[in-house]
């Protein structure tokens, strides 16, 4: 019988990693994540803010074209704040495309909106002040600062010359000679409202609430359907 001789390997050659090779490449390891974290960090935190930066921005964007449209289809501006208008502007507008606007007196009235900036809440809202109830709805947030420059654009009041007539020059109408136009008293009232019908929209909102980043936006809109006095 031929007996076979079973070799086995010397496992010297073949061992695992020792103590100093796993210490040594936990070390690689952390060192490599010290270096990569930090980076994937504020990549992480620019798209974030980037983000939100968007999302501020297209909601001021989306509530101006908002104003401006409707605007744009007002046939009068019923009152704003005194004396510029910084702080909310009402309007009528014919929304049903019937030829009138309700009578702002009733209760009723869903064609008369207003627009409200809140300083203090950084928020421009739109609402139907004369319904009832009255119905209101933030449309904007991060809102800096907002205003309404109210204008005409009749040029025979334009007493400073500059091609822009204010609603304080409508005003003063009547103290340059022109009788039944503006009473001169500085104060924003039904005088001078008659006349208006260019309202400019100022809007800033914050982009980036750490480092203080805002967007200013900006539109001119003339009402189509306003009737001069």
């Amino acid at each position: 019988m031929t007996s076979r001789r079973i070799r086995t390997h010397d496992d010297d050659t073949d061992h695992g990693f020792t103590l100093v090779e796993v210490i040594a490449a936990i070390a690689f390891f952390a060192l490599l994540m010290a270096t990569i974290f930090p980076i994937v960090y504020a990549m992480t935190r620019t798209l974030a803010k980037g983000q939100a930066d968007i999302a501020a921005t297209s909601d001021a964007r989306s509530t101006l074209n908002r104003m401006t449209r409707e605007l744009r289809e007002a046939d009068k501006v019923q009152l704003a704040s005194s004396p510029d208008g910084t702080e909310w502007i009402r309007i009528t507008v014919d929304f049903n495309a019937d030829g009138t606007t309700n009578d702002p007196s009733t209760t009723s009235d869903e064609e008369t909106i207003e627009y409200v900036y809140d300083s203090a809440a950084q928020t421009m809202s739109i609402s139907t002040p004369l319904t009832n109830p009255a119905v209101t709805a933030v449309l904007a947030e991060n809102i800096t600062s907002a205003s309404f420059t109210l204008l005409s654009s009749n040029i025979n009041y334009d007493w400073s010359g500059d091609g822009v007539t204010t609603w304080q020059e409508v005003d003063a109408a009547v103290a340059n000679g022109i009788s039944g136009v503006g009473d001169n008293d500085g104060v924003l009232d039904t005088s001078e409202l008659d006349y208006i019908d260019i309202v400019k929209i100022t809007m800033t909102v914050a982009t980036d609430n750490e480092l203080g980043g805002e967007q200013t936006l900006e539109a001119t809109v003339k009402l189509r359907n306003y009737t001069a006095p």
